[in-house]
């Protein structure tokens, strides 16, 4: 029923956590009963998806500060269903993610960013005419924190990825939290999202404790 009400409302966010969720869940429940040479290739899958998935919320970004235009010049359609699927993600290439990144005045921001409140809600009301609802996790990081923040967040999170086993039983726990990052956070203000950050910090709470009781 979930699944349905989330057909109706096109929140493709929603559906790609779904998805990916059964999907992990399988991997998981079949890598505890095989052999292990298919447990490696369980994990390493899972890996590869979470790689693909951090690819997904970072690169179109990278492409609203490098060229905007880059996927509306190469989607010349009439398709209704792609412009559908696409349209949302156009819009933030061409404008929405832009004009946060204008919120950067100098070079020396995008150092260290314009500090917390610098976008998403605080703005409406301190500085109303320049909100921007930083529908992106590694935009809104970038903003508040700066560009140094943002490679050292990534860097961390992609090397707990990368050293990460699924013998561990807090591994899937830190999974389940970067599907949830990726994913959301790829077209939504997940940082400003209490679901998702509640959500999130279950899943930290669990992989941190239960990683802490195998040491």
């Amino acid at each position: 029923v979930c699944v349905a009400g989330i057909i109706i409302t096109t929140s493709k966010a929603a559906l790609l956590a779904v998805f990916f969720l059964f999907t992990f869940y399988a991997i998981y429940r079949f890598h505890g009963r095989c052999g292990h040479r298919m447990r490696r290739v369980c994990g390493l899958t899972l890996k590869a998806t979470l790689c693909l998935l951090f690819l997904y919320s970072v690169v179109p970004p990278i492409f609203a500060f490098v060229k905007p235009t880059a996927l509306s010049d190469h989607l010349i359609t009439d398709d209704l269903v792609v412009l559908a699927v696409t349209g949302s993600y156009v819009d933030r290439i061409e404008n929405a993610w832009p004009i946060a990144y204008d919120l950067l005045s100098s070079p020396r921001q995008f150092a260290s960013g314009r500090g917390i409140g610098g976008i998403g809600s605080p703005q409406l009301y301190f500085e109303a005419d320049k909100y921007n609802s930083a529908d992106n996790v590694w935009v809104y990081v970038l903003v508040d924190f700066g560009l140094i923040i943002l490679i050292a967040l990534a860097g961390y999170l992609l090397y707990q990825l990368y050293k990460s086993r699924l013998e561990n039983h807090g591994t899937i726990s830190l999974y389940i939290l970067l599907l949830g990052l990726f994913i959301f956070g790829a077209t939504g203000n997940f940082v400003e999202s209490s679901a998702l950050t509640i959500s999130a910090g279950f899943m930290l709470g669990m992989w941190k404790r239960e990683a802490k009781d195998v040491c």
